[in-house]
This record gives C-alpha cells, structure tokens and sequence, in this order.
C-alpha cells in the first residue's frame, strides 16, 4: 500500500485574496487487487476561531465524501477574544476510496501546521503512513506535512480596500527594512524589489521559510548597463523567448514566480552564442508574472503577462 500526499501551496497569507488556502491532495494505491482504502488526514492541532476578530476563522472542508471531525468553533469561542482554539486536532476520514482516486482537503490557515496521512487497505488492513507533504509538480518537499501559514491581516486605516502587511527594505542602514499596510495591487511590486509578505523580522533577513520572495538580495546588484536583457513576446501566451547580452559568459538563472513570489519554474542555461533562451508557459494560468533574471551577480526581475 502506497499514496502520494500533495499540496499546491505550501505556503499561506491569511487575508491575501486567492493565497490563504492550500488544497492538500491523497492518492492511494497498491495494495490487495480490486481492494478500496479508509485515508485518514491528520492535522497536529487544534483550529483557530475568532483570531483578531469574527473574520479570524481556521477551516478545514473535505472533498466528496469526507467526513470532518472537530471541526466546528467550541461553544467557549462564541465571545470574540484575541483568539481561541478548537476542542482538539481534526482529522478528516474518507472511508471507501478506489484504487488512484483522489481524496483531498482544503485548509485556509492563520499559522503553521503539520498534516499526516494514514492508509488503510480495506480488505488486508495493511497500511502506509507519511508526513511528507510533496509541492506539485515535486519542486517542494515539506517534512512532518508542514503547511506554513501567516496572518498579514492590516487592519490600519478605514478604507474598504484591502490591505495587507509588507517587510519593505528601505536600502537604510540606519533602518534597513520597514513594516508597511500597502493596497493588495501594490503586493507584486513590492516582492519584484525584494519585499516579503508578512511583518519585519528584528534583522531584517528574509524568513528562511517564505516562498513568496523574489529572491535573497545579499550579494546581488541590480542588472548593469554591460548586461542587457529583453523578453518578448510580452504579454506571451506559450513560448517566452528572453535575450540576455552575456559579457561576463556568466550560466543565466531564469526564475519564474506569480504575482505573490511564488516559485513556478526554474531554469538555469550555459552562455550560448546568440545569447537567446526560451522558456514555456503554456502550463501557467492567465495573469501577472514575475521573471528574475540573474548573471552571474547581477540580477534583474521583469514583468510578464500570460494571456
């Protein structure tokens, strides 16, 4: 008996529209011939309710024929408080699965937590067991099931515009970096010059777990007039073709993120002669994208629209 056990965001902001829930996915297989499976999803605590105020709710919803326990706001969470936990960790059941169907969950987080995954042979009881979360397309491997979640909430102002929380790096050296509410459009502008999602840590270092940054700017520069870089077409619907005049016959890092910083794909390529690369974004949705370029130390990050 066997499964995979996937998640398309490993990574969460609470309060970021579209990027506060990942969708965590079981496939199992393997097994007693013609046999059906019990998948059992474990998280390691308890829910949130009422975090901040009656908008601060944790939830977990199960795909057909899931079965979520302790999954409901406690009675002692009805008065609004700094926060209140749930009576003890859920766990979601699906009880008769087929043979490489997919069961899965929603998850729309506040803060980190761990998930686990047991599968049960019907007819044998033989079982496996994991907690180790694989990002799709496998770039991204998260032990002990580990979903990392943020609340970047910004509650400052009366504007009915959303707002989110921003670690904005000032280039200062009397203060480097800086926690700013800034409007939910301005978000991929920010992470394009090296912001991050989420309050300033006391160093201003990046959060070693955060993958909604553009890149660690230590040690890197902006782009020099000795390094020229084209992309078209711009907006591209499949093949985005980049052209990087090379001096320094440097190996070119092409690092394709969405508008939140996310990784999509990564590609390194050996100088070649016309300095021409290609990159294919057929398998990306429709939307903004952010193309960080580096040469050896010298980086720049470009704006891509996919139709």
């Amino acid at each position: 008996v066997t499964a995979s056990f996937t998640t398309n965001n490993a990574w969460l902001y609470f309060g970021y529209s579209g990027d506060q829930t990942a969708a965590i996915k079981v496939k199992p297989s393997g097994g007693t011939t013609g046999t059906t499976y019990k998948v059992v999803i474990t998280m390691d605590r308890a829910l949130k309710y009422n975090y901040i105020n009656s908008a601060g709710d944790e939830l977990l919803v199960a795909s057909s024929g899931g079965v979520v326990t302790n999954n409901t706001q406690p009675t002692g969470c009805s008065t609004l408080s700094a926060g209140c936990n749930g009576a003890a960790a859920p766990t979601i059941t699906f009880s008769n699965v087929s043979a490489n169907a997919i069961v899965s969950i929603n998850a729309t987080l506040l803060q980190d937590a761990g998930f686990s995954v047991k599968v049960t042979d019907n007819t044998t009881g033989c079982f496996y067991t994991t907690s180790v979360l694989t990002g799709e397309p496998g770039v991204i491997m998260r032990t002990s099931g580990r979903i990392d979640a943020e609340d970047v909430r910004c509650f400052a102002g009366n504007s009915s515009i959303q707002k989110v929380t921003i670690c904005h790096r000032t280039g200062s050296t009397k203060n480097p970096c800086v926690t700013l509410c800034v409007d939910e459009s301005a978000v991929a502008e920010h992470i394009a010059h090296g912001d991050y999602m989420g309050s300033c840590l006391p160093n201003c270092a990046t959060p070693a777990a955060n993958a909604k940054v553009a890149a660690d700017t230590e040690g890197v520069i902006e782009v020099s007039k000795d390094v020229f870089v084209d992309v078209y077409p711009n907006p591209v619907k499949s093949m985005l073709t980049i052209q990087v005049a090379n001096p320094f016959n440097k190996n070119v890092m092409m690092h394709m993120m969405d508008a939140t910083g996310r990784t999509m794909m990564v590609k390194e390529a050996e100088p070649t002669a016309d300095g021409m690369y290609q990159l294919d974004t057929e398998s990306l949705n429709a939307g903004l994208y952010l193309l960080k370029l580096k040469v050896g130390n010298y980086s720049k990050t470009i704006k891509v629209m996919k139709e």
